[in-house]
């Protein structure tokens, strides 16, 4: 069973007036010259002891393709208080690069950050710098005690595309989440300026959630809700918009369904509706919706033929200003192939050799690396080359655990 991920959260376009064709040329322009790279780097292992070499292999990709934009591969490592440890600069061969990095023998800290990325990134927005933390085992002294902090469970409220718009029936997604970005889990409900009772909420998976309501311009709305701990907490929903547009989406099978829906009251400018959806900087699909007599309007998009990743939908009023956008995850299960592996020589005593040929079909054009770690171990198995690739590096701000949505359990 595939998974649902609830993306939470917009990502606003410039907002200057521009026509559809003016639209379609930069676009195309982008998508032509000005693709963003991504960067998935594998360790050799998840944890370290100081003094240990932290080994990795990165690789660089735009879009679904390999990058040919950098020829150089930098990373600088920072103590878990933001010092700058060391950079590394490597050679670019084939859209990937390899280092590594020697932990101080007297390093005190608990975790090393790494970041990563190449002089072609730092043209676009930083937020999509590839960033990880790396854990480093320290012995504790005899007799001492680990600090237990109290947690502290906060929540957040994204609005479908955006904005609580005022006349219409809108999904809220919500994440919660403690100090140290750990989903939580809460139950709560929605009230009215005049304490009534709208809708009740729960998480579902890592913290998140949705509810829908009718969105009443005239109203405020809190929530009032209780953290896994028993904690009572109250948060007011975010401003609303009395008058404007929105977008609904829904993912189904070779299609995705979307509903665009405007207030009673709406002005001209939100009756006429224009629905463009990209990916990876390529125009996939577009629209237009008449909102003129009626307040919604819906759209397929085709999505039996794209590659699996992030469509963005961005909604323009009549002036082809900018009001809404909504990213949805596409899953179409082509990001996979099957090695086979043998083992040639096996030796199980200490500095044994041991042989492992891998096989990939012919048709396969390959590029890998391969990690030999102790079982016993820790395995970060969160985020992986599909899901960093495909999902995590297209999306600002943090998913928790994102290889789960490709996982087929």
């Amino acid at each position: 069973m595939k998974k649902t991920l609830v993306l939470l959260g917009i990502v606003m376009v410039c907002i200057t007036k521009l026509s559809a064709q003016k639209i379609d040329s930069m676009m195309g322009l982008y998508a032509e010259d000005f693709q963003q790279e991504k960067i998935y780097i594998h360790f050799d292992k998840s944890i370290y002891n100081k003094g240990e070499t932290i080994w990795f292999k990165a690789y660089v990709m735009t879009g679904v393709d390999l990058s040919e934009y950098s020829k150089n591969f930098y990373v600088d490592w920072f103590d878990d208080q933001g010092k700058l440890l060391n950079h590394t600069t490597a050679p670019m061969f084939e859209s990937s690069a390899r280092g590594q990095f020697i932990i101080p023998e007297k390093y005190t800290g608990k975790l090393i950050h790494a970041k990563a990325y190449t002089n072609w990134m730092l043209n676009f927005d930083t937020a999509f710098l590839y960033n990880k933390d790396l854990r480093v085992d320290q012995p504790i002294a005899n007799g001492a005690k680990s600090k237990v902090e109290k947690s502290v469970v906060t929540i957040q409220f994204f609005p479908e595309a955006g904005d609580l718009i005022g006349g219409v029936n809108q999904r809220v997604a919500f994440l919660a989440t403690n100090q140290y970005a750990i989903s939580a889990k809460v139950t709560g409900a929605i009230k009215n300026s005049k304490n009534v009772l709208i809708d009740s909420f729960a998480t579902d998976h890592d913290g998140m959630g949705t509810f829908s309501f009718d969105v009443d311009s005239k109203e405020t709305y809190t929530a009032n809700w209780v953290d896994e701990y028993g904690v009572p907490h109250s948060n007011n929903l975010p401003i609303m918009r009395p008058s404007a547009a929105t977008i609904q989406v829904q993912s189904l099978k070779n299609k995705i369904l979307f509903v665009v829906k405007r207030s009673g009251d709406a002005a001209e400018n939100f009756k006429t509706i224009n629905a463009i959806a990209h990916m990876n900087q390529h125009e996939v699909y577009k629209s237009r919706v008449n909102l003129a007599v009626k307040t919604s309007g819906v759209g397929e998009i085709p999505t039996k033929d794209l590659p699996t990743g992030i469509l963005q939908i961005t909604l323009f009023d009549a002036n082809w200003v900018p009001i809404a956008e909504r990213v949805v995850f596409v899953n179409n299960d082509q990001y996979h192939f099957d090695p086979e592996l043998h083992v040639v020589e096996k030796a199980l005593r200490a500095r044994g050799k041991n042989r492992i040929d891998v096989y990939v079909p012919d048709s396969v054009i390959s590029n890998m690396s391969v990690a030999i770690t102790d079982a016993d171990l820790l395995n970060d198995g969160s985020n992986t080359i599909i899901s960093q690739m495909l999902l995590q590096g297209d999306i600002k701000g943090y998913i928790n655990n994102p290889a789960y949505y490709f996982s087929s359990d």
